[in-house]
């Protein structure tokens, strides 16, 4: 048997085969570029959310510290506000005090410490003393100790210890 037409020479791959095969290699090239690129985001995106979480949590310090030393701030402001009420009113009753000491009576020493006034002085007399002095300091401290001795002159020179009792507070 022999075959009227001329044999063509068999390609290893034919031109349908080659399309075929350029099509997946293309595709097989944009399926592992696409992996890479999704591989190369996620990674940045793990390490943008760890470095995030990290300075989340460095500015959540310094918020807890922001907001101690707040608390502190506050604390001492109230102190200070206490103070300088205290100061006045202090003020005020040392003015007062001494708009109380009658011009017959002079003064050489007054201090306070510690819910105690010690003042010294001269008086013409206990009378006067007793009068003009001792009642006011009664009504303000709640004991008074007073000492006389007698001067040349025929005056008295003075000391008086007034304390005044501790509030028990609420």
């Amino acid at each position: 048997m022999r075959s009227f037409i001329t044999p063509r020479p068999k390609e290893l791959l034919s031109r349908d085969m080659r399309i075929v095969i350029l099509l997946m290699a293309v595709i097989l090239v944009a399926i592992a570029s696409a992996y890479a690129f999704f591989t190369i985001n996620s990674y940045r995106d793990r390490s943008a959310t760890a470095r995030l979480k990290q300075e989340q949590a460095v500015l959540h310090l310094e918020a807890k510290t922001l907001e101690a030393e707040l608390r502190h701030l506050k604390h001492l402001l109230s102190v200070t506000e206490e103070v300088h009420t205290a100061n006045a009113v202090l003020q005020e009753s040392i003015k007062n005090m001494f708009d109380l000491i009658p011009d017959r009576i002079v003064l050489s020493r007054a201090a306070f410490q510690n819910r105690m006034l010690v003042m010294e002085g001269v008086t013409p007399n206990k009378e006067v003393y007793a009068f003009k002095l001792e009642a006011p300091l009664r009504a303000m401290f709640d004991r008074t100790h007073t000492r006389f001795t007698d001067i040349e002159n025929g005056w008295y020179r003075f000391s008086v210890t007034c304390y005044i009792a501790p509030r028990e507070q609420p």
